[in-house]
Protein backbone atom coordinates (compact mmCIF):
# COMPACT_ATOMS: atom_id res chain seq x y z
CA UNK A 1 0.00 0.00 0.00
CA UNK A 2 1.42 3.57 -0.70
CA UNK A 3 1.95 6.26 1.79
CA UNK A 4 -0.78 8.47 -0.23
CA UNK A 5 -3.69 5.77 0.46
CA UNK A 6 -2.00 5.28 4.07
CA UNK A 7 -2.45 8.61 4.55
CA UNK A 8 -5.81 9.09 3.28
CA UNK A 9 -6.90 5.95 5.45
CA UNK A 10 -4.81 7.63 8.60
CA UNK A 11 -7.02 10.76 7.76
CA UNK A 12 -10.28 8.64 7.40
CA UNK A 13 -9.57 7.10 10.69
CA UNK A 14 -8.63 10.25 12.42
CA UNK A 15 -11.95 12.51 11.39
CA UNK A 16 -14.20 9.16 12.22
CA UNK A 17 -12.93 9.06 15.58
CA UNK A 18 -13.06 12.92 16.59
CA UNK A 19 -17.08 12.90 15.07
CA UNK A 20 -19.81 12.39 18.47
CA UNK A 21 -20.85 9.09 19.50
CA UNK A 22 -23.69 8.85 20.92
CA UNK A 23 -24.11 6.22 23.86
CA UNK A 24 -24.42 2.79 22.16
CA UNK A 25 -28.26 2.46 24.17
CA UNK A 26 -29.66 5.66 22.72
CA UNK A 27 -27.46 5.62 18.93
CA UNK A 28 -29.93 3.22 17.29
CA UNK A 29 -32.97 5.65 18.83
CA UNK A 30 -31.06 8.66 17.29
CA UNK A 31 -30.15 7.09 13.82
CA UNK A 32 -33.77 5.73 13.44
CA UNK A 33 -35.26 8.96 14.28
CA UNK A 34 -33.23 10.71 11.93
CA UNK A 35 -32.97 8.86 8.99
CA UNK A 36 -36.64 7.43 8.89
CA UNK A 37 -38.64 10.45 10.68
CA UNK A 38 -36.87 13.71 9.20
CA UNK A 39 -35.55 14.78 12.74
CA UNK A 40 -32.82 17.03 12.36
CA UNK A 41 -30.40 16.61 15.21
CA UNK A 42 -27.72 19.53 15.74
CA UNK A 43 -23.61 17.46 14.86
CA UNK A 44 -22.57 19.31 17.90
CA UNK A 45 -23.92 17.63 20.34
CA UNK A 46 -23.80 14.38 22.07
CA UNK A 47 -25.79 12.40 24.08
CA UNK A 48 -23.86 10.08 26.93
CA UNK A 49 -23.46 9.30 30.19
CA UNK A 50 -21.70 11.87 32.58
CA UNK A 51 -21.47 10.36 36.40
CA UNK A 52 -23.72 7.40 35.77
CA UNK A 53 -26.53 9.76 34.33
CA UNK A 54 -27.52 10.33 30.81
CA UNK A 55 -27.02 13.66 28.99
CA UNK A 56 -26.53 16.00 25.68
CA UNK A 57 -23.03 17.36 26.01
CA UNK A 58 -21.73 20.35 23.27
CA UNK A 59 -18.80 18.86 21.54
CA UNK A 60 -18.11 21.72 19.61
CA UNK A 61 -19.61 25.88 20.74
CA UNK A 62 -22.80 26.29 19.62
CA UNK A 63 -23.87 29.69 18.98
CA UNK A 64 -26.95 31.85 20.13
CA UNK A 65 -29.60 30.85 18.07
CA UNK A 66 -28.49 28.12 16.42
CA UNK A 67 -30.81 25.17 16.21
CA UNK A 68 -30.33 22.03 18.25
CA UNK A 69 -33.01 19.76 16.85
CA UNK A 70 -36.37 20.08 15.01
CA UNK A 71 -38.65 17.05 15.36
CA UNK A 72 -41.57 17.13 12.96
CA UNK A 73 -45.32 16.67 13.85
CA UNK A 74 -45.39 12.83 12.36
CA UNK A 75 -42.22 11.87 14.44
CA UNK A 76 -43.74 13.22 17.95
CA UNK A 77 -46.63 10.52 19.41
CA UNK A 78 -49.35 13.21 19.47
CA UNK A 79 -53.79 13.16 19.70
CA UNK A 80 -53.60 13.34 15.78
CA UNK A 81 -56.06 16.87 16.83
CA UNK A 82 -55.54 20.06 18.30
CA UNK A 83 -56.09 20.43 21.75
CA UNK A 84 -57.91 22.96 22.88
CA UNK A 85 -57.84 24.29 26.85
CA UNK A 86 -54.92 22.20 27.42
CA UNK A 87 -55.41 19.60 30.69
CA UNK A 88 -52.93 18.05 33.08
CA UNK A 89 -53.16 14.96 31.38
CA UNK A 90 -54.34 14.65 27.34
CA UNK A 91 -56.36 11.12 28.11
CA UNK A 92 -55.92 10.53 23.90
CA UNK A 93 -52.24 10.92 24.23
CA UNK A 94 -51.59 8.00 27.01
CA UNK A 95 -53.78 6.01 24.85
CA UNK A 96 -52.01 6.66 21.71
CA UNK A 97 -48.66 6.09 23.85
CA UNK A 98 -50.39 2.61 25.02
CA UNK A 99 -51.45 1.55 21.78
CA UNK A 100 -47.21 2.57 20.31
CA UNK A 101 -46.25 0.81 23.14
CA UNK A 102 -48.15 -2.65 22.74
CA UNK A 103 -46.65 -2.55 19.26
CA UNK A 104 -42.98 -2.03 20.84
CA UNK A 105 -40.76 -3.19 17.73
CA UNK A 106 -43.62 -2.95 15.51
CA UNK A 107 -44.09 0.49 16.34
CA UNK A 108 -42.75 3.14 13.95
CA UNK A 109 -41.66 4.47 16.69
CA UNK A 110 -39.94 1.30 17.54
CA UNK A 111 -36.79 2.06 19.42
CA UNK A 112 -38.41 5.40 21.33
CA UNK A 113 -41.04 2.47 21.81
CA UNK A 114 -38.60 0.31 23.76
CA UNK A 115 -36.66 3.17 25.42
CA UNK A 116 -39.84 4.25 27.33
CA UNK A 117 -40.62 0.73 28.04
CA UNK A 118 -37.27 -0.01 29.60
CA UNK A 119 -37.72 2.66 32.13
CA UNK A 120 -38.38 1.66 35.69
CA UNK A 121 -41.96 2.13 36.75
CA UNK A 122 -43.15 3.94 39.58
CA UNK A 123 -40.72 7.36 39.48
CA UNK A 124 -43.56 9.37 40.55
CA UNK A 125 -45.28 9.33 43.74
CA UNK A 126 -48.82 8.88 42.47
CA UNK A 127 -47.91 5.39 41.17
CA UNK A 128 -46.29 4.41 44.49
CA UNK A 129 -48.10 2.12 47.02
CA UNK A 130 -49.95 3.28 49.61
CA UNK A 131 -47.25 2.92 52.25
CA UNK A 132 -44.83 5.00 50.10
CA UNK A 133 -47.29 7.42 50.27
CA UNK A 134 -48.27 7.41 53.98
CA UNK A 135 -44.26 7.33 53.58
CA UNK A 136 -43.52 10.65 52.16
CA UNK A 137 -46.39 12.46 54.02
CA UNK A 138 -45.03 11.47 56.99
CA UNK A 139 -41.55 13.07 56.04
CA UNK A 140 -43.29 16.52 55.25
CA UNK A 141 -45.11 16.30 58.56
CA UNK A 142 -48.31 17.91 56.95
CA UNK A 143 -46.12 19.89 54.65
CA UNK A 144 -46.88 20.47 50.83
CA UNK A 145 -44.24 20.25 48.35
CA UNK A 146 -44.42 21.70 44.85
CA UNK A 147 -46.19 19.85 42.57
CA UNK A 148 -48.92 20.00 45.07
CA UNK A 149 -50.81 16.95 43.37
CA UNK A 150 -47.91 15.01 43.38
CA UNK A 151 -49.63 12.15 44.59
CA UNK A 152 -52.87 12.53 42.74
CA UNK A 153 -52.38 12.11 38.89
CA UNK A 154 -53.27 8.80 38.85
CA UNK A 155 -56.33 8.36 40.78
CA UNK A 156 -57.68 11.87 39.70
CA UNK A 157 -56.28 12.74 36.31
CA UNK A 158 -56.14 9.24 34.83
CA UNK A 159 -58.99 6.93 36.45
CA UNK A 160 -61.17 9.59 37.31
CA UNK A 161 -60.75 12.52 34.40
CA UNK A 162 -59.96 9.93 31.95
CA UNK A 163 -61.93 6.75 32.88
CA UNK A 164 -58.84 5.31 32.56
CA UNK A 165 -58.45 1.30 33.66
CA UNK A 166 -56.43 0.13 36.40
CA UNK A 167 -54.15 -1.97 34.36
CA UNK A 168 -50.59 -1.38 35.09
CA UNK A 169 -49.64 -1.20 31.65
CA UNK A 170 -51.97 1.29 30.82
CA UNK A 171 -51.23 3.57 34.08
CA UNK A 172 -47.76 3.43 33.09
CA UNK A 173 -48.45 5.00 29.64
CA UNK A 174 -49.74 7.87 31.95
CA UNK A 175 -47.23 8.24 34.45
CA UNK A 176 -44.56 8.81 31.22
CA UNK A 177 -47.07 11.71 29.55
CA UNK A 178 -47.28 13.08 32.71
CA UNK A 179 -43.14 12.54 33.19
CA UNK A 180 -42.05 13.30 30.04
CA UNK A 181 -44.82 14.82 27.69
CA UNK A 182 -44.72 18.58 26.94
CA UNK A 183 -48.65 18.96 26.88
CA UNK A 184 -50.33 16.42 24.68
CA UNK A 185 -46.90 15.71 22.63
CA UNK A 186 -44.21 12.93 23.59
CA UNK A 187 -41.39 13.99 21.73
CA UNK A 188 -38.75 11.18 20.71
CA UNK A 189 -34.60 13.00 21.06
CA UNK A 190 -35.80 15.86 22.49
CA UNK A 191 -36.78 13.91 25.76
CA UNK A 192 -32.59 13.08 26.15
CA UNK A 193 -32.00 16.64 27.78
CA UNK A 194 -31.85 17.16 31.26
CA UNK A 195 -33.97 20.03 33.10
CA UNK A 196 -32.68 22.30 35.13
CA UNK A 197 -33.38 26.36 35.19
CA UNK A 198 -31.56 29.73 35.26
CA UNK A 199 -28.60 30.36 35.27
CA UNK A 200 -28.12 27.18 33.86
CA UNK A 201 -31.23 26.80 31.66
CA UNK A 202 -29.39 27.38 27.87
CA UNK A 203 -32.37 26.46 25.35
CA UNK A 204 -35.11 27.86 23.80
CA UNK A 205 -38.54 25.52 22.72
CA UNK A 206 -40.62 26.72 19.81
CA UNK A 207 -43.96 24.79 19.07
CA UNK A 208 -45.18 25.06 15.67
CA UNK A 209 -48.64 23.40 15.69
CA UNK A 210 -48.80 20.88 13.54
CA UNK A 211 -45.32 21.10 12.03
CA UNK A 212 -42.79 20.82 14.47
CA UNK A 213 -41.13 20.88 17.77
CA UNK A 214 -37.56 22.77 17.67
CA UNK A 215 -35.02 23.46 20.69
CA UNK A 216 -32.79 26.34 19.87
CA UNK A 217 -29.59 27.21 21.73
CA UNK A 218 -31.03 30.25 24.15
CA UNK A 219 -27.08 31.88 24.18
CA UNK A 220 -23.43 30.42 23.38
CA UNK A 221 -22.98 26.99 24.64
CA UNK A 222 -18.96 26.00 25.49
CA UNK A 223 -17.73 22.89 24.20
CA UNK A 224 -18.32 20.06 26.89
CA UNK A 225 -20.84 22.10 28.76
CA UNK A 226 -24.62 20.31 29.04
CA UNK A 227 -27.72 21.50 26.79
CA UNK A 228 -30.68 21.96 29.64
CA UNK A 229 -34.12 22.00 28.90
CA UNK A 230 -36.22 23.52 31.95
CA UNK A 231 -39.64 21.41 33.05
CA UNK A 232 -41.18 24.74 34.45
CA UNK A 233 -39.31 28.27 32.94
CA UNK A 234 -39.36 27.47 29.44
CA UNK A 235 -40.55 29.76 26.47
CA UNK A 236 -43.56 27.59 26.22
CA UNK A 237 -44.06 26.47 29.60
CA UNK A 238 -47.47 28.15 30.92
CA UNK A 239 -48.88 27.81 33.94
CA UNK A 240 -46.09 25.02 35.03
CA UNK A 241 -44.03 28.29 36.02
CA UNK A 242 -46.72 28.82 38.34
CA UNK A 243 -46.96 25.56 40.14
CA UNK A 244 -44.85 23.03 39.72
CA UNK A 245 -41.90 23.15 41.94
CA UNK A 246 -38.74 22.23 40.15
CA UNK A 247 -35.37 23.90 41.44
CA UNK A 248 -35.21 27.62 40.06
CA UNK A 249 -38.62 28.72 41.23
CA UNK A 250 -39.65 27.77 45.05
CA UNK A 251 -36.38 27.29 46.08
Amino acid sequence: MSGAVLGLVFAQVLLASSLPHHDPSVANLIEHFTTNKGVYYNEKQQLRKQNGMMGVFATEAIEEGELLCSVPWNATINTGQIVEDMPYLVCDTVHTLAREMRLGNESEFGPYVQYLLDQRHGQLPSAWSQSGKELLTWILDGKAVPPFDAMTPLEVEWHVGCSGSHIPFEENAAMLVVQRAEDDLMVPVYDFYNHRNPPYLNTVNNRAEQKSFDVSAGRKIEVGEEIYISYNMCSNCGNRADWHGTAGKFY
